[in-house]
């Protein structure tokens, strides 16, 4: 069965400014052309899944809320100058007329925005998601009134199921055709170990991964850190709604913490004192890397240390499994259950239980190279047959026809 299908999305904001600065004459691009070089500059599955769709005889297309440049291009083209982001996501959607649409940006959940597209196009036959990523309770809300959603953990899996989402589990992959527009680079390592990723504190994020490079820091390895560190600005707000909730239970008024919206979504905040980044990671975390510039880094560097963030629990799924095995850099990455059902651990990939554990591993990578680069290509054959993003999208394929098959049982039955 063949549908059409089109994805909601947003990118990260860094990747967005970076590119518009090495490619500023993209801007004056139409709107078409400057998409299509948007994704093929993206490491986000938005743009190596939306082309794979295709690839594989479906009609698919995708849009970046967050673009702001490409949305103002169509804009431009469409004569929409004066109306809001949504309802510009909504003509969006209007002009491609899918039978699927995939929500994966969280302001486009909202059960208000859903309802109206739901009752406006009826040719959509499902409306899904994704999501990866800590949630709470106005989260848990909007993705009840979607068809169901996909997440890359089996940790949260269960949690979603906890609270009665139909949801499927689907990994993340990587995507081979990175590999051409890096090899014609003149490969050299220029880094023995690093970690590439965001360090965004408290709500389920990345308390772990931060506590374990400051560990690291501490004992003075050559650990080079490219991190997205999450603004002062948004720190402060965070530790702001810990300390009001305390004051209103001093005064015996915590009932209005439930009436208080941000309060009551944003409740792990309110439990948790969120602490300011430490001087030695902030002085030693580099400016973040994203698109294929992030993938030339992991290729040039020996060791990728991977740390899954706290929300995934006991389960790995995380997407620098499959990036940094798939460019063939040997992964040191936080042991977790399910590991061996994606890699053999120790021959294909490096595992590390705490934090003693984690450098004794750097350290005996460092010392024997041989063995390194062994892992290292044993971890690529293995991603390059079994985690690809070929692989993954026929998995959703499959996944959705069953569900649209599911849909015309039904209304079979009711005529």
């Amino acid at each position: 069965m063949s549908f059409r299908l089109l994805t909601i999305g947003s990118m990260y904001s860094g990747f967005l400014k970076s590119f518009y600065r090495k490619y500023p004459e993209y801007r004056n691009l139409n709107y078409k052309e400057q998409r299509e070089n948007i994704l093929n500059e993206t490491s986000e599955p938005i743009g190596s899944y939306t082309r794979m769709y295709n690839k594989l005889g479906i009609d698919a297309a995708c849009i970046i809320t967050n673009a702001d440049f490409l949305q103002k291009k169509w804009r431009q083209e469409s004569g929409m100058h004066s109306i809001s982001n949504q309802q510009l996501v909504f003509e969006q959607v209007n002009e491609f007329k899918p039978d699927v649409l995939w929500i994966d940006s969280i302001d486009y959940i909202e059960k208000s925005w859903v309802d109206h597209v739901r009752q406006s196009y009826p040719w959509i036959k499902l409306i899904i998601g994704g999501h990866c990523a800590p949630f709470n309770s106005k989260m848990i809300k909007n993705f009840r009134n979607l068809n169901f959603i996909f997440t890359c953990t089996p940790g949260l899996k269960n949690e979603l199921e906890k609270n009665n989402i139909n949801v499927y589990l689907v990994y993340h992959a990587f995507d081979p055709d990175v590999l051409n527009k890096i090899m014609n680079d003149n490969f050299q390592h220029e880094n023995d170990f690093i970690f590439s990723g965001s360090l965004y504190k408290g709500g389920g994020f990345h308390d772990r991964r931060i506590n374990l490079l400051e560990y690291i820091l501490n004992r003075n390895l050559d650990l080079k850190i490219f991190g997205n560190l999450e603004k002062k600005c948004k720190t402060r707000a965070k530790q702001l709604i810990y300390h009001v909730v305390r004051f209103l239970n001093f005064l015996h008024l915590g009932n209005l913490v439930l009436k208080i919206p941000i309060f009551r979504n944003q409740k792990v905040y309110a439990e948790n004192l969120v602490t300011t980044n430490s001087r030695i990671l902030k002085k030693a975390v580099l400016p973040p890397v994203f698109g294929i510039d992030m993938f030339r880094l992991l290729k040039k560097s020996k060791i990728v240390l991977n740390i899954h963030g706290d929300i995934a629990g006991d389960y790995a799924g995380n997407v620098r499994l499959f990036e940094a095995t798939g460019v063939g850099s040997c992964l040191l990455t936080d042991d977790k259950k399910n590991l061996n059902e994606l890699f053999d651990v120790n021959k294909e990939i490096v595992v590390y239980n705490g934090n003693d554990d984690c450098i004794e591993k750097i350290k005996w990578l460092l010392e024997n190279e041989d063995e390194r680069s062994r892992i290292a290509k044993s971890g690529q054959q293995r991603t390059l047959s079994s985690h690809t993003v070929e692989e993954r999208c026929k998995m959703i394929i499959n996944i959705i026809n069953k569900e649209l098959s599911k849909m015309s049982l039904v209304s079979e039955v009711k005529f």
